[in-house]
């Protein structure tokens, strides 16, 4: 039931909040972070809304030792990132930001890359905007640009006008990174 899935994933919100030493839970971080990984995919608007929260809360308090969590975290996130409500995809960059600022934008980069190869026009799509939104964010220094430009530069052959127009502008903001 939706009200229940809520209701849990606000309850798992408030505890992890209430978390007042994080490496007291270093045992059982992989564990949490499984739990939130399976809440993700939930195809419901109010269901993803909170595990967004979560997920944002998660990368808050456990910052300082959330290492093994961001590739599962990252992958879990970006099959969201092609979803058809704009609201969807927005609170995924979000969450993707906020886990680049607090564990560096080059892990979370390597996981999203992978997606510019994906079946689903709209994820690769989707993908080029989020690296092109962390080149605006992040300093080109703590980017691997050879390898973002060679992906960039694939997609200009896509056989989809919107991916190989977003690949265009992701190139354009990488060389005036540069």
């Amino acid at each position: 039931d939706i009200v229940e899935q809520i209701k849990a994933i606000a309850e798992l919100e408030s505890a992890i909040r209430r978390v007042s030493n994080p490496a007291d839970f270093l045992i059982c971080i992989e564990e949490i972070c499984e739990a939130i990984i399976k809440v993700i995919p939930i195809n419901n608007f109010r269901v993803f809304k909170a595990s967004t929260v979560l997920v944002s809360t998660f990368v808050e308090v456990f910052r300082e030792v959330i290492g093994d969590c961001v590739f599962p975290l990252t992958k879990a996130l970006c099959h969201k990132i092609g979803d058809n409500k704009i609201a969807v995809r927005e609170g995924t960059m979000k969450c993707l930001i906020q886990l680049m600022k607090v564990c560096g934008p080059r892990p979370v980069i390597d996981v999203v890359l992978v997606n510019f190869r994906d079946r689903n026009p709209r994820i690769r799509e989707e993908a080029m905007n989020v690296v092109i939104k962390t080149l605006l964010t992040f300093p080109v220094q703590d980017l691997n640009v050879a390898v973002i430009a060679d992906y960039f530069a694939v997609g200009l052959n896509d056989h989809r006008q919107r991916v190989a127009n977003t690949a265009l502008e992701g190139l354009t903001v990488l060389s005036q990174c540069l």
